[in-house]
C-alpha cells in the first residue's frame, strides 16, 4: 500500500510577503505597517461601500485568503491557539512574525470597538488648497447618487480606491487611470502628476461597460448640468493606495476635451501664477533678454537653468532624475559601443559646417561609462564627422576628408540588457538593477588610413567599406578599391548600408531623394521620389532605414525590404534610437520625445527641450515649462539641435550640439 504524503510545499518568503490586512471583512486593502492600517481605518468610510460592519482577522501572508475569526473579539484572546493549525500547515517558516502581526491587528480591533469605532492617529496629511474657479466633485458624496455618473466613475475608482503601488518595487508608482498608465519612481513625482495633469474623460467613458445606449456627449451634458462644468474639473475623496505606504487623498484632474491626453493639448491661457520656482526665475531672466534674443552674434554661454535653479555651465550637474554633463565644446558625432558612450567634440563655431569644405584642426573623443568620464583621445585632423564601430575596428571620418581606422579592444566591461516589459510602462521612471561596476581598459591603436581623399560620408558592412566623395562611390576591401563608379549626374549628401552578406547601399542626393543599389553599385531604384530628405541613418539592430525631411518636416522609417514606411509623429527629427517598441527622438529645435509604438496605438510624450537665450541655456523638463517658453522660442537653432539619443538599461542619453550631455534616469 502506497501512502500519499500530506506535506505541502512551503512558499518562499521575503519582507514583502507579510502585511497588516484591514479587519473589515469585505475590505481587501493591506499595509506594511500598523500605523498605515490605523490611518486607513480612520480616514476610509467603510460604511459607504459595505453593507455590514463585520470584523475579521485575516492571515497576514499576502497571497493567503484564510480568515481566522468573525466578530468574536474580546480582550486577552489567545491568538496562537486560533491560528496554529493553519500556520503549521502553510506558513510554519514565519509563524512568529505572523503571530506578532495578528496580535497588533487584534489589539487595534479591540481599541476600535471599545472607543465606538474610533482610533487615535496622528494626522500627517496637509489640507489641499483649491482655487476659486476649481469645480470639485467629491467621490464619497457621489456614492449617494444612484445614477449613471456614479456607475461610470466607480469603474475606475472602485470603492473610491485607486491602486498606485507596485508589488515588486515599493519605490515605483503608477497612474492606473485608463488612457494614462504613467509610472513614477517617487511619490512626489506621482503627486505632482495628480495636481497638474488633466486626464481625458473619453478614456474613462470607453472603459465603462454599458447596459444602455449612451454617448460621450450625454455624459458631458450630465456633468455640465449637475456640476456646472465648462471644461475641467477635479475629483476628490479618492484614496491612492500602495501597500507600502499610508493612503493619500490627492485630487485627480479631468478634462471634457476628448483629446486631452492623446494630443497633449496645452492650455491656451497664459500662466499667471506658478508653484514652481523655475517660472519666477525664467520670468526675471526673460525681461532682461527679450530685446536681444534675436541677435545673431556669438555669445559666451556661462550658465544653464534646470528645474528653476541656475548653474554654471561646467562640470556635472545632478538634480533628481536628470544628470547634466557640460563639455563646453561642440559635439559633432557620437557612437554607442557596448555600455560605453563615445562623444566627439571640437571648438564651438557659430556658423554651420560646410559639407564639402575639408580642413585640419583639433578635436577630441571623450569616453563615458555609466555617466562618468573614463578616457579622452585628442586628434589634429579636424573635427570628427562620423563614428562607426564594427568588429573591433573604430572608423573615424575627420574633417580633413580622410577615413582613419583604429583597432579597439575593450577589457572588463559588462553589458546590460534592455527589458521592454519594464521600460514601456513609462519612459522616464523605472528602477532597473545595474550590474556591478568593473574597471574598464581601452586599447585604441592606429590601424590604417583609407587612401581616398575628400570623403564626404562612409558606411561599413562587415569587412566592406563604402565611401562617397559626393560624386563617386568606392567599395573598399582590405584597404583596396575593388569597385567604383563614374561621376554621378547628381551630388550625394548622405549614405548608409545594411549589415547583410550582400548589403544594400542607401543614399540621398542633393535634391533630397532616397535611392538604393546593391554592393556593386548596380540595380539602382528610387525609394522616395519626394524631395527634401537630408538625414539618413541605418538602425542595424532592426534592419531599419530612418530618413528625415527637414524641408517638409516629415520623418519616416523603412522596414526591410524597404518598400513600405511608417511616418513618425514628430517633425524635424535630427536623432533617433530604437529599443524594441520604444523610440527616443531628438529634434533640430532641441525637443526630445519618447514614444511607445504598440500594435494599434502610439503613445508619445515630450520629455526634454533645450532653449537658447542670450548667454544661458534653459533645459525644460515639465509641460509647464514647455508652455511658458513656447512663445519665446525661436524654433531652429544650431546650438540646441540634438546630435544623438541613446537607450541604456537604466537611463537614456541626449547629446546636444552645444556640448550638453543629458542623462535621464528611467
Amino acid at each position: 500500500m502506497v501512502m500519499k504524503s500530506n506535506n505541502i510545499k512551503q512558499p518562499t518568503y521575503s519582507d514583502k510577503d507579510l502585511f497588516y490586512k484591514c479587519f473589515y471583512k469585505d475590505c481587501h486593502l493591506m499595509y506594511s505597517t500598523i500605523y498605515a492600517l490605523r490611518k486607513h481605518v480612520v480616514t476610509y468610510k467603510h460604511s459607504n461601500y459595505f453593507d455590514n460592519e463585520v470584523f475579521s482577522l485575516k492571515c497576514p501572508y499576502r497571497e493567503c485568503c484564510e480568515v481566522y475569526i468573525h466578530n468574536n473579539f474580546f480582550p486577552n484572546f489567545e491568538i496562537k491557539n486560533l491560528v496554529f493549525p493553519h500556520l503549521k500547515r502553510k506558513h510554519s517558516m514565519v509563524k512568529e512574525d505572523i503571530y506578532n502581526i495578528l496580535e497588533a491587528v487584534y489589539e487595534c480591533v479591540i481599541e476600535y470597538k471599545n472607543n465606538g469605532n474610533k482610533l487615535k492617529v496622528k494626522s500627517r496629511n496637509k489640507e489641499v488648497v483649491h482655487k476659486k474657479e476649481d469645480v470639485i466633485i467629491n467621490m464619497e458624496d457621489m456614492q449617494n447618487d444612484n445614477g449613471v455618473l456614479k456607475n461610470i466613475f466607480s469603474t475606475i475608482f472602485f470603492n473610491s480606491v485607486i491602486y498606485i503601488g507596485d508589488i515588486r518595487n515599493k519605490n515605483l508608482f503608477y497612474c492606473r487611470l485608463n488612457g494614462c498608465g504613467k509610472s513614477f519612481n517617487s511619490l512626489t513625482a506621482y503627486k505632482y502628476h495628480c495636481f497638474n495633469f488633466y486626464h481625458s474623460l473619453k478614456h474613462i467613458f470607453l472603459k465603462y461597460d454599458f447596459t444602455i445606449e449612451l454617448q460621450l456627449s450625454d455624459i458631458i451634458d450630465l456633468l455640465r448640468e449637475k456640476y456646472k462644468i465648462k471644461d475641467k474639473f477635479l475629483i476628490e475623496g479618492i484614496h491612492h493606495h500602495s501597500m507600502y505606504l499610508i493612503d493619500h487623498s490627492y485630487p485627480i484632474k479631468f478634462s471634457l476635451d476628448p483629446e486631452a491626453v492623446s494630443k497633449k493639448r496645452k492650455e491656451k491661457t497664459k500662466i499667471k501664477e506658478s508653484k514652481i520656482d523655475c517660472t519666477k526665475i525664467l520670468e526675471g531672466l526673460e525681461q532682461n533678454n527679450n530685446e536681444n534674443m534675436d541677435e545673431e552674434k556669438e555669445d559666451i554661454f556661462n550658465s544653464i537653468i534646470l528645474k528653476g535653479k541656475k548653474y554654471k555651465l561646467e562640470g556635472k550637474i545632478e538634480d533628481g532624475l536628470h544628470t547634466i554633463e557640460c563639455i563646453n565644446q561642440e559635439i559633432t558625432a557620437s557612437c554607442k559601443i557596448k555600455n560605453l558612450l563615445w562623444v566627439a567634440t571640437t571648438e564651438m563655431e557659430i556658423h554651420e559646417k560646410r559639407m564639402f569644405e575639408f580642413k585640419e584642426g583639433k578635436s577630441q573623443i571623450i569616453v563615458f561609462k555609466e555617466k562618468e568620464k573614463i578616457k579622452e583621445y585628442h586628434f589634429e585632423h579636424g573635427y570628427i564627422r562620423k563614428i562607426e564601430y564594427v568588429d573591433k575596428y573604430l572608423y573615424l571620418l575627420f574633417n580633413d576628408g580622410i577615413l582613419r581606422v583604429y583597432t579597439l579592444n575593450i577589457a572588463d566591461t559588462k553589458e546590460n540588457h534592455f527589458d521592454e516589459e519594464i521600460f514601456k510602462r513609462n519612459f522616464l521612471y523605472q528602477n532597473i538593477n545595474l550590474t556591478r561596476k568593473s574597471p574598464t581598459e581601452l586599447y585604441l591603436e592606429y590601424h590604417k588610413d583609407i587612401e581616398i581623399k575628400n570623403i564626404m560620408d562612409f558606411c561599413v558592412s562587415r569587412n566592406k567599406i563604402f565611401l562617397c566623395d559626393g560624386l563617386k562611390f568606392y567599395k573598399i576591401i582590405d584597404n583596396k578599391i575593388v569597385k567604383s563608379t563614374d561621376n554621378l549626374d547628381y551630388i550625394i549628401i548622405s549614405i548608409a548600408c545594411n549589415m547583410e552578406e550582400n548589403p544594400n547601399i542607401f543614399f540621398i542626393d542633393v535634391c533630397g531623394k532616397l535611392f538604393c543599389f546593391d554592393e556593386n553599385f548596380e540595380n539602382e531604384r528610387v525609394i522616395t521620389s519626394v524631395a527634401g530628405y537630408t538625414l539618413l541613418k541605418f538602425i542595424p539592430e532592426y534592419n531599419y532605414i530612418f530618413i528625415s525631411d527637414t524641408f517638409n518636416g516629415i520623418a519616416k522609417i523603412f522596414k526591410h525590404p524597404y518598400k513600405k514606411s511608417i511616418i513618425l509623429k514628430q517633425k524635424m527629427i535630427s536623432a533617433i534610437d530604437i529599443n524594441q517598441n520604444c523610440y527616443l527622438t531628438g529634434l533640430y529645435n532641441g525637443s526630445v520625445y519618447f514614444s511607445y509604438h504598440g500594435k494599434k496605438t502610439v503613445y508619445f510624450e515630450k520629455v526634454l527641450k533645450c532653449i537658447k537665450r542670450k548667454n544661458y541655456y534653459v533645459l525644460c523638463t515639465t509641460e509647464q515649462e514647455f508652455n511658458f517658453l513656447k512663445e519665446k522660442d525661436k524654433g531652429y537653432n544650431k546650438v540646441v539641435s540634438v546630435v544623438d539619443t541613446y537607450f541604456y538599461p537604466s537611463y537614456v542619453v541626449i547629446l546636444y550640439t552645444n556640448g550638453i550631455v543629458c542623462y535621464i534616469d528611467q
